[in-house]
C-alpha cells in the first residue's frame, strides 16, 4: 500500500553532525572596546586630556584648583595665590630634615676631616714644644 517498512527509513537518515567551529566563543560575553575619546567625539581627546593633567606647568599657570562638584553639576574651584601655606612649608622642612638624617657622608670626607684635625693638633703641639724650648733656653 505504499508504506515503507521502518527499517528502510532508519537507513536513509544521516547521523547528526555538529556545526564546524568553536562554539565556546559564542557563550562568552563580548568585551567593550577601549574608548580613547574621553566621552568626546574628537579623536585623541582622552590622550590630550591626560597630557594636560600630567603637565605640571599647565596646572600652575591656570591658578585654579578643582575642589569638587557642586549640587548643580558644575565644578567648584578655588583661586590659589601661588604661595605655599605655612603648613606646607613646615612639611617640606620636615621632609628635608628626614632626608638629611639618613644621607650617608662619604668616607673620603670623613678621612679629610680627621686629617685636618690631626694636622691642627700636631701644629699646636709643635708650637707648644717650641715655646717650652724657648722658655728653657731663656732660663739657662
Amino acid at each position: 500500500m505504499g508504506l515503507k517498512p521502518k527499517d528502510e527509513k532508519k537507513k536513509t537518515e544521516k547521523p547528526y553532525v555538529p556545526p564546524m567551529g568553536d562554539l565556546s566563543k559564542s557563550f562568552q560575553q563580548t568585551k567593550a572596546p577601549l574608548m580613547l575619546t574621553n566621552g568626546s567625539s574628537a579623536p585623541g581627546a582622552a590622550s590630550a586630556y591626560a597630557r594636560a593633567i600630567s603637565n605640571p606647568h599647565t596646572q600652575q599657570a591656570s591658578q585654579l584648583r578643582t575642589m569638587g562638584t557642586s549640587i548643580f553639576g558644575g565644578r567648584l574651584t578655588q583661586m590659589t595665590s601661588g604661595y605655599k601655606t605655612q603648613a606646607e612649608l613646615e612639611r617640606e622642612r620636615d621632609e628635608k630634615k628626614k632626608e638629611a638624617e639618613f644621607r650617608p657622608v662619604p668616607t673620603e670626607w670623613k678621612v679629610e676631616q680627621m686629617e685636618k684635625k690631626l694636622n691642627a693638633n700636631h701644629d699646636s703641639y709643635i708650637k707648644q714644644l717650641e715655646q717650652i724650648r724657648e722658655q728653657e733656653l731663656k732660663a739657662k
